[in-house]
């Protein structure tokens, strides 16, 4: 019962850390102009069209043909599942430091889920990769159709090793979710590095500039209109 308490006590701990950060971030954005890092990226996605910002490690204003000089890309399409991600230029899908995806899916006819189901699901996933204790997720915002949260894992020691994960690793992560109709899309942006306690945030694997500017980049460089061509 003990440990249970001290689990329950230091996720409220990580919980806060996340709650005084991002409500930090929402006081300046009122008062700074939102930089929505550049051209955004456009990408056609079931029934919507995708237009959303650069990824974390890319400032300034960058032309979309330009962006290929500055990230590797990993792209896969099957079916009703679709996935697009970036890592800075130079670095490998098994180790990288930083992480920028788009990702799909339409639900097949007569299938339906809620906001809160789409959420529940990525945050069960990413949980799982953590080593027990050191996981907290704070919601920014959220509607039926639109949800914008941060999550952290001060240690992925039940995450995949052939791709970076580890005890001695920790992460980072911002996520946007969207609902349009049958097509669900997550837009994420992943940081890695060497384990940490969640609630220090001194030692996460990003500054509060970056994460801040990452943050506004999500909550204002992401939109979505009916793709036409399917209807």
């Amino acid at each position: 019962m003990i440990g249970k308490h001290v689990k329950m006590r230091k996720f409220a701990q990580i919980c806060m850390v996340l709650a005084a950060f991002m409500l930090l971030d929402a006081v300046e954005s009122r008062t700074r102009a939102a930089d929505a890092g550049g051209f955004p990226q456009e990408i056609d996605l079931y029934d919507v069209i995708l237009k959303y910002p650069q990824p974390a490690w890319i400032s300034g204003e960058v032309e979309p043909t330009k962006l290929l000089d500055q990230s590797e890309f990993y792209r896969d399409h099957a079916g009703s599942q679709f996935i697009l991600e970036q890592i800075p230029k130079g670095q490998n899908f098994e180790s990288w430091s930083s992480l920028f995806a788009v990702a799909a899916e339409e639900l097949g006819v007569g299938k339906t889920a809620s906001m809160r189901e789409f959420i529940g699901l990525a945050v069960e996933q990413n949980s799982l990769a953590c080593a027990e204790g050191g996981f907290g997720v704070q919601t920014l915002s959220v509607t039926e159709a639109n949800a914008l949260l941060a999550m952290v894992c001060g240690s992925t020691a039940d995450g995949p090793p052939n791709v970076g994960y580890g005890a001695d690793v920790g992460e980072v992560s911002i996520w946007r979710f969207l609902i349009f109709e049958d097509t669900f899309v997550k837009v994420f942006q992943r940081w890695r590095g060497a384990s940490f306690e969640a609630d220090d945030r001194a030692n996460w694997p990003v500054s509060e500039p970056q994460m801040q500017e990452m943050l506004r980049r999500m909550a204002d460089g992401i939109a979505i209109q009916p793709n036409n061509l399917r209807r």
